[in-house]
């Protein structure tokens, strides 16, 4: 397939001795196949190339997702971490001690989402700094003398939860990183609507 794509030519080719410099008069050949008009390294020549060759991203030893601008998160996504492995802990209770079967699945599965949340955000700790986090995370047993009223404290930190994400998401400058924070952000507001039907269902009139 690398033939195919670079030509059959040696020179052509990328240099498999070292992966991540890239010929640069391919690369340029390449492109300019797909698009006549545009050249893809402007200012190759400014920053400096020897022997037609260029470092591309990804080679490079700062990468431009979960890199240096993703950094200054670590602290925020290792408190968010230890929150959705108490989330995951507390809806793992009430799933095991409600008698009813629909609303012990119901919290069941928001334990299981919550324990994905903990380890995406784990991953994305270890892409950064290239160290694991695995707190260990034990919160008090929910009092369920007066289930409407749990849920109603649920229901707020859940929604809490998903404004948290989407401000971390604003004010992040790496877009991979950006990305995870929008998508827990929809899941936990989505928890919160689930929740408030349930509660709804408790207090109905």
């Amino acid at each position: 397939m690398g033939q195919e794509l670079f030509g059959k030519g040696k020179e052509n080719m990328i240099e498999q001795k070292n992966p991540s410099v890239y010929d640069y008069d391919a690369c340029r050949a390449l492109w300019q196949r797909v698009s006549p008009s545009e050249d893809p390294y402007p200012a190759a020549e400014e920053v400096g190339t020897q022997s037609g060759e260029l470092s591309l991203p990804g080679a490079e030893g700062d990468p431009c997702c979960m890199g240096t601008e993703a950094a200054d998160s670590v602290e925020v996504l290792q408190g968010f971490l230890r929150e959705e492995l108490g989330d995951a802990q507390v809806y793992a209770y009430l799933a095991a001690n409600l008698p009813r079967r629909e609303t012990a699945r119901l919290f069941r599965a928001l334990s299981e989402e919550e324990k994905r949340h903990a380890r995406d955000l784990a991953a994305a700790i270890y892409l950064i700094t290239g160290k694991p986090y695995c707190p260990r995370v034990c919160v008090e047993r929910p009092d369920m003398g007066d289930l409407c009223a749990l849920l109603r404290a649920l229901y707020h930190g859940e929604a809490c939860a998903g404004y948290n994400y989407a401000r971390a998401g604003e004010e992040t400058l790496d877009l991979c990183l950006g990305k995870l924070f929008a998508a827990m952000s929809a899941d936990e507001y989505r928890h919160a609507e689930t929740l408030l039907k349930l509660l709804g269902r408790k207090i109905s009139i």
